[in-house]
Parts: C-alpha cells; structure tokens; sequence
C-alpha cells in the first residue's frame, strides 16, 4: 500500500512503514507506568545509534529528540489531542544541511531511512513549510519503546548464552586433550578422531558457534561421559585421573582463553586423606550392617523446568533448544562443577554412591544456593553423610532454594 503528498517541493511517498508509523503514533496512549519519557529518550537514541552506526539518521534523530525533549519533558500525564504538538520538530532541510554540513539530498535519504525504521512521520503542512504544528513527530519512536526494550534483552541473553556455550566448548576441548594425553586408548585411530573432535570444539569455542550448537555440545558431552567411563575401568586410568605431575586433588578452572589449577579451599593433604577415606567407606558400605545412604531427588522434568525458572530469575542463559532432561540436567550440572571447582575425586565418590543425577543437582544447588558458604566443600561432605534414617531429601533442598529466589525476585518487583 504506498500514498503520496503533493508537495511545491515533490511528492513525498507514503509507503506501508510511513503509514504504520502514523498509525501508531495516532493510537499511542502513552509510556507504561515503569517507564518515563526521559528513560524512553534515551532508549530510543541508543537504538538509533545501534541500528544507523555510520549514517547521518542518528544523528538527525538525536537532534529532533534535543529539539522537542523540553516540551516532552513537561508531560505528566499523556493526552494526544493536548500533547501530540510537543514531539514535533521544525527544523527546515536547509538548516539541517548547514548544521551538519552534508547535502540536502543526504538529509532525504536520512530522513527515508528514520520513516521506515518506524521512528518518525511526518506532519505536512499543505505548503510544506514546516512550523505551527507541521513537521517531523518524533511520536513513533516512543510507541516502539516496549519492542526496543525487549530486543535489548534478547540481544543481552544472545550474548550471554554465547560466552556459556563458548566456556562449555572450551571445557570439552580440554577434557578431550587431557583423554588424548593419557594414552588410554588401544587402537591407534581413537587418538586422531578425538583429535579432530577437540579441535572442532576448539573452533567453536573462539565464537565460531554451528546453528545447532546446543545439540553438538549436548553430543560432545556424551561422548567425553562414555570416554571417561571407559578410561575409568581400563588398565591404565591412573593417567585420567592425574595427566599433569600436579596433584591428583588439582582442579581445573576453565574460562574463556585462559586455563588455571587451583587446589580446593582445604589443605591438600587433609582432603587427599578425606576422599580416600570416603571413597573407602563406599566400597565398605555393603560389608556393613549399615544401610546404604538413599537420596531423595527431585523428578527431572520438575527439576528442568526449576532450573529454567531460578536461571530466568537470575537473568542468566538459558538453553531455548530441545534437549532430553537428563541432557539438560547434564550440561547446567557440568557447568555448575566448573564454577564450584569441585575435585575429580569428589565428583567420583558422590557419583559412585548416589548417581550422576544426584552429582549434577548438588552441583547445581551448590554453585547457585546463596545459604551455601563453602560450595565445593559442601557438595563434597555428602560422600560421607549418614542420617539416621538413611536418607537425605535433596529434593525438599532444591525446591526450597528456588521458592527462595521467586519469593526474593517478587519481592524486588
């Protein structure tokens, strides 16, 4: 659908985006109650600079808002027959060219460029002098501001789910070369497909992301669980366990382009004769008159969509792609180890006596809990928990922090 004015100057095209823009700007009722017109300003000026980087539209929208700001400012409650007046502005083309010492034909071209971004329309006199209510509205611009703001947002998660599933490939690249490294592997050909696997999340991890990344991390995660257990029960997995001359009780910290060791809060030597001892006590337990300790977790379609929530609470990335529970459970548990920088062998005791599962929820729980003081240290101390009636409710814990966090979040709103 496109119109057009006649004007002593041309015809101005009206086309669908110039249309929409005065629609809106007639129907616009005013800002929502959390937002002012001085937030919105700035709001629109900073998506202007964002969209028109190198181009003079930015700059003319930033004028026009300068030029109407104080009118706008003076608005306590939007009416559009008293205040549609207070966002136009009257500048002529010729004052426009000399103000930024460009072309009046750049100015047109400017000025088709703000039109069908939604931004601006405008108000022609039949003359076509602009003044006594005629002129450019700045009007459209602040009916998109709820779609602007929600595109920041989405941007800000883009980037953040970007660095998670960078900083995850990173650590499957180097779990991959550590596997490599041991010499585990008995036919000769394993070593240069793992290879080419670590070096694809290598890639990735430099920002060089595939469409299906959420699905190639969740694939590279299974292979790295199967590889372990294999390394696990052959005959040289001491390699695994320890690669490097540092200690066995050395984690690994893995952000972006950087890798660190770090020893846990404890001293070395006590929680090398700890673990031992708790990985002991597991094997023991069935030539006890004891029971085995049961742990009592949440369901993991419950606990999913849990995470989802607490993360969304948080404003942290969450995966939008379809992915198993126990897949999603996995990739946040794996992540939630990174950050809480638990030890290999504290992870081996509390998986050999409770299940995976139960290592990725405590993980979880551990690095997102605001309660939990010592986070390593407390997801350790479960190896060796023994309750009177044998077992531990993780899952009353885990729904408890989460209802913590939405009663806190609420609270904040």
């Amino acid at each position: 659908m496109e119109s057009t004015q006649n004007l002593p100057t041309g015809r101005r095209k009206r086309d669908a985006a110039a249309l929409d823009a005065e629609a809106r700007a007639r129907h616009f009722a005013g800002l929502p109650d959390d937002i002012s017109f001085n937030m919105a300003i700035g709001v629109i000026k900073r998506y202007a600079r964002k969209l028109f980087p190198r181009s003079a539209a930015g700059q003319l929208l930033d004028h026009y808002l300068s030029l109407c700001r104080k009118h706008i400012m003076s608005i306590e409650s939007f009416d559009a027959i008293d205040h549609a007046a207070h966002f136009i502005a009257y500048p002529s083309n010729r004052y426009l060219c000399a103000k930024f010492e460009v072309t009046e034909r750049c100015i047109q071209v400017n000025h088709r460029r703000l039109v069908e971004a939604g931004l601006i329309s405008f108000n022609d006199r039949p003359g076509g002098a602009r003044g006594g209510g005629y002129g450019i509205s700045v009007l459209p611009g602040f009916t998109k501001i709820q779609q602007i703001l929600a595109d920041e947002f989405n941007d800000r998660m883009g980037v953040q789910m970007k660095m998670f599933l960078q900083t995850e490939f990173m650590t499957c690249h180097i779990k991959l070369m550590s596997l490599i490294d041991a010499g585990v592997f008995k036919s000769p050909d394993t070593p240069i497909v793992l290879r080419s696997f670590a070096d694809q999340a290598r890639q990735w991890s430099k920002g060089k992301l595939p469409a299906d990344a959420h699905a190639k991390l969740a694939s590279i995660r299974q292979t790295i669980d199967e590889l372990e257990a294999f390394a696990l029960i052959s005959d040289n997995h001491e390699g695994v366990d320890s690669p490097s001359p540092e200690s066995e009780f050395a984690h690994i910290t893995y952000k972006l382009n950087s890798l660190s060791r770090e020893v846990e809060a404890w001293r070395e030597e006590e929680l090398a004769v700890e673990v031992e001892a708790l990985t002991a006590d597991i094997g023991d337990a069935a030539n006890r008159d004891q029971a085995p300790v049961k742990m009592r977790l949440p369901a993991p379609e419950k606990a999913v969509k849990s995470i989802k929530k607490l993360l969304h609470i948080k404003k942290m990335p969450v995966v939008t792609d379809d992915m198993e529970d126990d897949q999603f459970i996995r990739l946040y548990g794996r992540n939630a180890i990174s950050q809480i920088k638990l030890s290999k062998a504290a992870q081996e005791a509390i998986a050999a006596k409770y299940g995976h599962t139960a290592l990725y929820i405590l993980a979880f729980m551990a690095a997102h809990d605001p309660k939990v003081r010592h986070r390593a240290g407390w997801a350790a101390h479960f190896v060796s928990a023994r309750p009177d009636n044998g077992i531990i409710d993780l899952q009353a814990s885990f729904y408890r922090m989460v209802n913590d966090y939405c009663i806190g979040s609420s609270s904040v709103n």
